[in-house]
């Protein structure tokens, strides 16, 4: 998070499809 809130969206969407 932070600054770039749209990055960490982004990176935990695709951790996410990682995990699964």
């Amino acid at each position: 998070s932070g600054p770039n809130e749209a990055i960490d969206l982004a990176v935990v969407g695709i951790v996410d499809t990682l995990s699964r």
